[in-house]
C-alpha cells in the first residue's frame, strides 16, 4: 500500500504483477529447504536476481513496454569505460550500502536497472521524501527477510512443522 500511495502522490502509474508462485518456489521454499540442510540461506539475493530483476521485469517489459526499472537500493551501476561491461558498485552511503544483496545480477539485468538512491545518503533521501510529503519519510528501515515478518524461527516452525529439528552440537567451546 505504501508504494501505491507514493505513486499516487507523485503522479505515476501503479501496477500489481503477481509473482507469488515463482517467489514461493524460488525464494521461500529454497529458504526453508536450505535450513533443513544446515545452511544459512540468503533469500534476498535470490529474490533480487530471480524475482525482482527477472520475473517482475520481464512481465513489466511484456505488459507495459518497460525498458528499465528503478529501485530504492543503495547501490550504483556504471559501465566500465574500457570493456563496456556493467559494474555493480557500492552505494555512496557506506552505512546503507546494499550492493552485496545484488551480487547475483548478470550483465543483462545490470544494463536495465537504475539505482537513483545509490549516489545519495539515507538522510538526503529522507529529506526529499519529507519535502514531497511522503509518509515513507519516517518509515523505519527494513532489517529482515520480508516474508518471515521478524520471526525467522516461528516462520520455519510454521512452514516445516515436525521436519524442523535441532542439529548436533559439534563443539561447545
Amino acid at each position: 500500500l505504501q508504494a501505491k500511495a507514493v505513486s499516487e502522490r507523485l503522479g505515476f502509474p501503479y501496477h500489481v504483477i503477481d509473482v507469488l508462485r515463482p517467489f514461493k518456489h524460488k525464494v521461500v521454499d529454497a529458504f526453508t529447504e536450505g535450513y533443513l540442510k544446515g545452511l544459512t540461506p540468503n533469500p534476498c539475493t535470490v529474490c533480487n536476481a530471480e524475482i525482482r530483476f527477472e520475473e517482475l521485469f520481464d512481465e513489466a517489459e511484456w505488459r507495459f513496454g518497460v525498458t528499465a526499472i528503478a529501485t530504492g537500493h543503495y547501490a550504483r551501476v556504471q559501465p566500465d569505460p574500457e570493456t563496456g561491461r556493467y559494474q555493480l558498485l557500492r552505494g555512496v552511503d557506506a552505512t546503507k550500502d546494499q550492493s552485496y544483496m545484488l551480487y547475483r545480477l548478470d550483465q543483462r539485468q545490470l544494463a536495465r536497472v537504475r539505482f537513483p538512491l545509490g549516489g545519495m545518503r539515507k538522510s538526503e533521501t529522507r529529506a526529499i521524501a519529507e519535502e514531497l510529503g511522503l509518509a515513507v519519510a519516517k518509515q523505519a528501515d527494513s532489517q529482515d527477510v520480508c516474508f518471515v515478518m521478524g520471526d525467522t524461527v516461528g516462520f520455519l516452525k510454521r512452514e516445516l512443522g515436525d521436519r524442523l529439528s535441532p542439529g548436533p552440537i559439534v563443539d561447545v567451546s
